[in-house]
């Protein structure tokens, strides 16, 4: 099979597609073929290092002192299942799955082998494999992070870094959680959130502030920044 293998750490050049060896699922396990993978900001700073010193040593020796030990990368994965382990209940052949591989990378290659007790489930029908691929990684953060604030109905939350793969995540999830949610960054309003989710607010700059008027759904403040209302075209704002 097809791989993009990681040679050592460094810049994107140190990646190289290479014929390897399609791995054999064992027996909890399953096989899936990769439709679509992301690259993650984790798997950029796993190839390039390009983190504080501190930090640079224990993920050398967790990972490799001069190239990441598991050489194909990869921490988010959508596909088909194309094969299973004999101990393997919770899957079956065709079926299409979306995966976080955590630590055990390997969405880079054509084929991956994934625990089926892992974060590996079902797709939603209604999703393809690009979308579904993009899912994991933000969204259980967002998961865990707002699961760590206690997200209560009628709370108002406000989201920081609404724009990167946490806080759409995040934005979302809160106002499922039956929460206001108003999301600090830089966001194009035209891009659907009215369909995905309906924002109560969007911030525009950074800072800390206290939000006020965002969860009315009409222009306020965080501070000195402005607060507009959901729908609002940014451009024109």
């Amino acid at each position: 099979m097809k791989a993009v293998v990681c040679t050592r750490y460094g810049p994107p050049d140190v990646l190289e597609l290479r014929e390897v060896e399609r791995p054999i699922p064992k027996d909890d396990e399953i096989l899936v073929r990769v439709h679509a993978t992301t690259a993650s900001r984790g798997d950029c700073e796993l190839r390039s290092l390009k983190l504080p010193v501190p930090l640079q040593i224990p993920v050398r020796i967790g990972f490799g002192f001069r190239g990441p030990r598991r050489k194909i990368l990869g921490q988010e994965l959508a596909g088909e299942v194309d094969l299973v382990g004999k101990g393997v209940t919770r899957f079956k052949k065709g079926d299409r799955v979306f995966a976080f591989t955590g630590f055990r990378l390997g969405a880079y290659a054509e084929y991956d082998c994934l625990p089926q007790k892992g974060l590996v489930a079902a797709m939603p029908p209604n999703m393809s494999y690009e979308e579904a691929a993009a899912v994991p990684v933000g969204g259980l953060h967002a998961l865990h992070f707002l699961g760590r604030a206690d997200i209560q109905p009628g709370r108002k939350v406000l989201i920081v870094g609404a724009g990167g793969s946490i806080g759409t995540f995040a934005v979302q999830i809160a106002k499922s959680s039956g929460a206001g949610a108003a999301g600090q960054g830089v966001i194009d309003l035209e891009e659907g959130w009215q369909e995905g989710g309906r924002w109560e607010g969007i911030i525009q700059g950074r800072g800390p502030g206290r939000v006020e008027g965002a969860d009315q759904g009409r222009e306020g403040k965080v501070g000195d920044r402005q607060v507009l209302p959901a729908g609002t075209n940014r451009r024109s704002a």
